[in-house]
């Protein structure tokens, strides 16, 4: 499963996208691709692009016992194909000091899958690296860097720009010791302006120590309104793609209430699908309505929460 087709597809135009989707359609009518599991609510960072600042779950954790119940759901998934999971929603995972310990049962009970790690790096110390290291079945990690300017970072995000560019090199030197993760992506928020391109210079001079294409690679992400909870997404993204079908509507994203959002993009479950503390995560994903987006295939400007999303 190319990772490109998960994080870039936006810049390949409507044709592959639309043969992706279909290609989901084939595999996955039945049971999701990835499944995001959102373990606490709470985030360190203040990212202008993101509603979690005004979350009603900052202060939730997710109990054990429904992470547990979670990953009973998940062992009813096919085992003869690839599942992402992702351990995030709208939080930052390396919050929850139980994040590796959940890591490894989702690996140990999921052995087709691979785990998809999103953070913004800044709690990323010796100790959490060192654990990270020892989980089997990572798939990448994506790195929120969004700007290497000092006093854009901090405005952008509310975090120190020092302290994270530290923890990505102990990574990267972690990582060509002991290969934990094939890949390391270190990534924007674009705007369509020209510091998307600065980034990625940027992020050249700053690691020139490490070799871009084997120590990490450089991603972008449309910038997404959050179903109108955030103001700055592209508008001629949600244009071109107003014709397209959905590549996330082959996903389950469960929130640390238990709560199923309608998709990644659904960050304050305005439309909620269901709840795996009542409900198996195949009944909420096999229900009638979300079954048929996936057979049909519709124009995302015909589906309600869909329309002027620029999510790929």
């Amino acid at each position: 499963m190319s990772i490109a087709a998960q994080t870039a597809k936006v810049s390949i135009g409507p044709s592959p996208y639309r043969a992706y989707c279909q290609m989901l359609q084939q595999q996955y009518l039945d049971s999701p691709m990835h499944v995001h599991i959102e373990t606490v609510g709470m985030c360190n960072a203040r990212c202008r692009c993101c509603p979690n600042a005004v979350s009603p779950r900052r202060t939730e954790k997710m109990s054990d016992e429904l992470f547990a119940k979670i990953v009973e759901d998940l062992k009813e998934l096919p085992q003869d194909r690839f599942l992402a999971i992702s351990p995030f929603k709208l939080n930052e995972p390396l919050v929850d000091p139980k994040i590796f310990q959940r890591m490894k049962m989702l690996a140990a009970a999921l052995p087709q899958a691979r785990l998809w790690l999103t953070s913004n790096w800044a709690l990323a110390d010796e100790a959490r690296i060192r654990q990270l290291a020892d989980v089997p079945q990572l798939g990448y990690i994506w790195i929120s860097l969004n700007s290497l300017d000092p006093l854009e970072y901090r405005q952008w995000m509310g975090l120190e720009l020092e302290r994270t560019v530290e923890n990505v090199r102990r990574l990267l030197v972690w990582n060509r010791t002991k290969r934990f993760v094939p890949l390391v992506i270190l990534g924007r928020v674009a705007d369509g302006t020209p510091q998307d391109r600065q980034f990625a210079e940027e992020v050249r001079r700053t690691f020139t120590d490490f070799q871009e294409g084997l120590d990490y690679q450089i991603g972008l992400l449309p910038r997404g309104d959050w179903m109108g909870d955030c103001a700055e997404a592209d508008g001629l993204a949600a244009a071109r793609l107003a014709e397209l079908p959905c590549a996330r509507w082959f996903e389950v994203s469960i929130t640390c209430t238990g709560q199923v959002a309608f998709c990644c993009m659904d960050g304050l479950c305005h439309h909620p699908l269901g709840d795996v503390n009542r409900q198996s995560i195949l009944e909420i994903y096999q229900q009638a309505a979300c079954r048929e987006l996936r057979q049909l295939l519709p124009p995302r400007r015909l589906v309600g929460p869909c329309a002027g999303c620029t999510f790929t």
